[in-house]
């Protein structure tokens, strides 16, 4: 799932030939360019906490911490580096925390890669997740009232990792905390000039970091940011353009806030509901930014 997002030069062609040529072209997703700073959320969970991790290097277990001698051993463990986020969200109350188990085990199964799962007791001691793993006194419940899994998205040149560790805590409450680490994965020039596909208007810093240097490689260049959203009932095709264009826009500003370039060298062309969805995009809406 590695095809290249290929775009006409829509915008030497009139609105007229324009909207004759909507229907035959497409984003062809860059599936290595999707990032999301999130895993699907379970149904009514409520965000509680939101931390972003620095660039380092972090530790993803994928085996039974054991506690030997009053100290915790680790037989298998994933090193990898870049930076992410951690997010701990609270569970409505009488939720059943094996059935969002699943939901994140399917989820991997059928989106990614589930590389370790383990269930109640046969994932250690809660006291070594809550406070010395993931640092979250929330966290801390029996041992039989937790569930713990680990997976990856390949997205080509980034991968990634997430840990998610769901339970039933002391005070009956139930959360599942979420730590996603994006690895840092070198980009070049060319994979902006062959397109840069997202499915959320953000990008992690090692991205941002690569997107600035292709800037500062190609002088002669300009971003082009794409945007295009699902057909909604009801909506004419201006309608979805200018819808687009809000959300190009916006995405624009906070892009200017974290790129080192003339907003000059910043073009927009909202797309709305006339370019085909990439396969690899789930949401309503998508960008796609490239060099040209």
């Amino acid at each position: 799932m590695r095809a290249r997002t290929r775009l006409s030069d829509f915008w030497s062609v009139s609105m007229t030939r324009f909207k004759q040529l909507s229907l035959s072209l497409c984003f062809i997703c860059l599936s290595f360019s999707v990032w999301s700073d999130d895993l699907p959320v379970y149904e009514r969970a409520s965000l509680e906490q939101a931390k972003a991790l620095e660039d380092g290097v972090y530790r993803i277990i994928t085996s039974m911490p054991k506690r030997i001698s009053n100290a915790i051993r680790i037989e298998q463990q994933e090193r990898v580096e870049g930076a992410g986020s951690t997010q701990l969200f609270k569970l409505p109350a009488g939720t059943d925390i094996q059935a969002v188990y699943k939901f994140y085990t399917d989820f991997f199964n059928q989106q990614g890669n589930l590389v370790y799962k383990c269930e109640q007791r046969n994932c250690g001691n809660s006291s070594f997740w809550a406070n010395e793993e993931f640092g979250e006194r929330r966290l801390y419940g029996r041992d039989s009232d937790q569930y713990y899994l680990v997976g990856n998205l390949d997205l080509g040149k980034e991968k990634r990792w997430s840990q998610v560790y769901i339970v039933q805590n002391g005070r009956k409450d139930h959360y599942a905390f979420v730590r996603s680490i994006v690895t840092n994965e070198e980009l070049g020039a060319n994979d902006w000039i062959e397109g840069f596909t997202l499915d959320k208007p953000s990008l992690p810093p090692a991205v941002v970091k690569a997107l600035n240097n292709a800037l500062l490689e190609k002088k002669t260049k300009r971003l082009w940011i794409v945007s295009a959203n699902r057909y909604e009932s009801g909506e004419t095709v201006e309608q979805s353009r200018v819808r687009a264009r809000e959300a190009a826009e916006n995405f624009k500003a906070a892009l200017l806030k974290q790129l080192e370039v003339d907003p000059e060298r910043i073009g927009i062309e909202a797309r709305g509901n006339l370019a085909q969805r990439p396969a690899s995009v789930s949401g309503s809406s998508w960008y796609v930014l490239y060099l040209r």
